[in-house]
């Protein structure tokens, strides 16, 4: 069977691209993938956190003033905010900042440039 779907991986580098070009302090939140339980482990003591949005965006969004910044969870076309994530996603709201769950890279551009940020392409 052949298929259309774009990984959640392709779809977060294209945002990536745009955020560096437009000079946006972020950074990646490197939780998924296969590793080992020794590493798995190693990780968990050196602070990962299970439910971690995929990018931290620090520089306030210009059109939400008083947040500090977006936590931006990136999924599929298809994909699914697994219950953690979303435990996640509440409690940096709950801090300051502005959770967004995006469906692929051009939901996420248009979603950043409502909170206008300025990306360029």
């Amino acid at each position: 069977m052949v298929t259309n779907r774009v990984p959640e991986t392709v779809e977060q580098r294209r945002v990536v691209r745009m955020l560096r070009a437009s000079k946006i302090v972020f950074c990646s939140v490197p939780n998924g993938g296969y590793r080992s339980k020794s590493t798995a482990a190693a990780m968990v003591a050196e602070g990962m956190v299970a439910g971690a949005p995929d990018l931290l965006i620090f520089d306030p969004p210009p059109g939400a003033l008083g947040s500090v910044g977006v936590a931006l969870e990136m999924k599929a076309l298809d994909g699914r905010l697994a219950e953690n994530q979303k435990a996640f996603l509440d409690k940096l709201q709950a801090r300051g900042w502005i959770p967004l769950v995006c469906y692929g890279a051009e939901d996420a551009i248009t979603r950043l440039r409502a909170l206008g940020y300025l990306l360029r392409c």
